[in-house]
């Protein structure tokens, strides 16, 4: 049972007349011999360990609801407990300070009652405390309720009870009361109820909204104005039916700032407000580097950090770089009123890259969660390909197509590929080549590409969190998004009924001559990624392995093994053996970049 230290209060209830407590005359004494033997320690002393004094307090007219509702206070530093015994209440009071008690009730009005002797630690004392209206009157009960809003507060004779509605008085005088209910927004209303004793008065009040006006007028017009997160119309607008009270305005329209204004409708007014939207906000873009040049919509604005005004909503912006190589980021902003004016070219849409004379794009893949493996829509699963599992990857870059030859041969002044073409992914490539390609290009251009992860290959071949569940990297039908078997040679195949052991099912001509084809010559995906599937299967950073079942976030791979990974097979695979899932490939090998912010 916790202890209260009550304090001193200034201010009194309101006497209620209807129902008055009182101490009964001489009915407070001594009970001679009482010694306070409770067996909890907590009703012994209070908590600065000084001896409680106990007073039995007897009521008369009370019910045992209201009993439970009384509370009691006292000096400062005095603490009181409080223990329910049949009809008593027995109050265990520090003895040392007590001088009074206030005790106080939301239905029936409150005393102050001075103790005629000073209290002793660890003796009983005994009071009565009586309803004296309901005794010499008679009661009843009195119910009163508001619709269709509740909490309205009740006044009867004039004193303001401390219920307000649904109200309810299981005892109070018999007699004649003027009820009168009142709520912030609402007329007031007084209605006049006869109490009988012994019996329950039950009153139901419809109480009725005030209204004032507003008016709203905005340029440039059309505007949408809420009240309280409620449209309530466009401007210009006039409302004649606006509760009083205190609201808040919002007035908002597409390509401009918005508004909120607070303000209080006082009965008959007519609140009139003008604004003009502001459809420009000041910003500061800035790239990883100072001195980049920036556009804006096709306008060359200045170096970076650049600040500017830009009107609302969504602006394209192109950040290029010139350094012995060139870089040039794409990046769709949107400006908004509740955003950071620091815009930070930090992460881009894409990001356009010329090196030596050879030219080639990385697609920002935004980092998401995905289910990596044999998903529902893959059929014709291998063994490796599961167990499904969740995989969380953060931003990152990848190619927007396989490496070219025209780039190999402009880092590496080679081009040993099967088929020579510029525009012809890179077929030949082994690890260390691979690997001493990337630390060239990286020495100048000062990025940080690298292989793709096999984790961040497929994400990026499934669409990213664009990703339409696709069998193939951009689509179901495999002629329109990749070189396979069936289309990289110089006939069309048509299919056949397969024979048993013989899972190609087409009719191939001798000398079809299957190859692989220049990049980006079929349909991208939804990230605009393109020959994620076919052409030439793609070297990832991870050694091969089996998957876990467990989730994982920005996974690498085994830390060894026999090979490394292999994904998206190749111009001379059939369909099924270039599912976006699928973990190797024969044929020619080449490679796809990544880039880490």
């Amino acid at each position: 049972m916790r202890k209260i230290l009550t304090t001193l209060v200034v201010v009194l209830l309101s006497l209620n007349a209807f129902a008055q407590l009182a101490v009964k005359d001489g009915s407070f004494k001594e009970i001679q011999g009482f010694v306070n033997n409770n067996p909890d320690p907590d009703y012994q002393t209070d908590d600065n360990d000084k001896p409680f004094a106990v007073v039995v307090i007897h009521t008369v007219n009370i019910t045992d609801r209201q009993s439970k509702e009384l509370r009691f206070e006292s000096n400062l530093a005095t603490f009181i407990m409080l223990d329910y015994q049949n009809d008593d209440i027995w109050m265990y009071i520090t003895a040392r300070s007590a001088d009074y008690v206030k005790i106080s009730h939301p239905d029936l009005s409150s005393l102050e009652y001075n103790f005629p002797e000073d209290l002793k630690a660890r003796k009983g004392y005994e009071m009565t405390l009586v309803n004296s209206m309901a005794m010499a009157a008679g009661s009843g009960s009195l119910t009163v309720t508001t619709k269709p809003e509740v909490n309205a507060s009740v006044s009867l004779n004039g004193f303001t009870t401390a219920q307000s509605t649904p109200y309810n008085n299981g005892m109070i005088a018999a007699g004649r009361y003027e009820v009168t209910l009142a709520k912030d927004g609402y007329m007031p209303v007084k209605r006049t109820v006869e109490v009988k004793a012994g019996e329950n008065t039950a009153v139901e009040v419809e109480i009725s909204v005030i209204y004032g006006k507003i008016q709203v007028t905005t340029e440039p017009v059309g505007a949408t104005v809420s009240l309280d997160d409620e449209v309530i119309g466009a401007t210009p607008l006039a409302a004649t039916d606006v509760p009083i009270g205190t609201h808040i305005l919002k007035i908002e329209k597409p390509g401009y700032a918005y508004i909120t204004k607070d303000f209080t409708l006082t009965e008959n007014d007519v609140l009139s407000f003008s604004e003009k939207l502001s459809d420009k906000r000041r910003v500061t873009i800035a790239t990883d580097k100072d001195g980049d040049r920036i556009s804006i919509d096709g306008k060359y604005m200045g170096l970076s950090p650049l600040k500017t005004e830009l009107t609302y909503g969504e602006h394209q912006v192109v950040a290029e770089r010139h350094e012995g190589y060139d870089r040039i980021g794409y990046k769709t902003i949107v400006v908004k009123q509740e955003d950071d004016p620091l815009i930070s070219l930090d992460f881009y849409d894409r990001i356009y890259f010329k090196v030596k004379g050879a030219e080639f794009e990385m697609i920002g893949v935004d980092g998401g969660t995905f289910w990596m493996g044999c998903t529902y829509e893959q059929t014709d699963c291998e063994n490796d390909e599961v167990p499904m599992h969740e995989v969380t990857l953060s931003d990152y870059y990848i190619g927007k197509c396989e490496v070219t030859q025209a780039l190999w041969t402009a880092i590496m002044g080679n081009n040993p590929s099967t088929i020579i073409g510029d525009d012809l992914p890179f077929d030949k490539v082994n690890w260390d080549d691979c690997h001493e390609f990337i630390a060239k290009l990286n020495q100048i251009t000062g990025m940080r590409f690298c292989l793709p992860t096999e984790a961040q290959w497929e994400f990026a071949a499934r669409g990213g969190n664009k990703s339409h569940g696709y069998v193939y990297s951009g689509g179901n039908n495999p002629d329109d998004v990749m070189w396979y078997r069936r289309n990289s040679g110089n006939h069309y195949l048509s299919y056949y009924q397969k024979s048993m052991g013989d899972r190609s099912g087409y009719n191939e001509p001798a000398n079809n001559n299957n190859r692989m084809h220049p990049v980006g010559t079929k349909a991208p995906n939804e990230l605009g990624i393109y020959d994620m599937c076919g052409n030439v299967s793609e070297l990832c950073q991870d050694w091969y392995g089996p998957y876990s079942s467990e989730s994982q976030t920005d996974p690498t791979g085994p830390s060894e093994g026999e090979w490394h990974i292999y994904r998206g097979g190749t111009y001379e695979s059939n369909a099924f053996l270039n599912h976006l899932t699928r973990r190797r490939s024969g044929g020619g090998y080449g490679f796809r970049l990544a880039l880490t912010k």
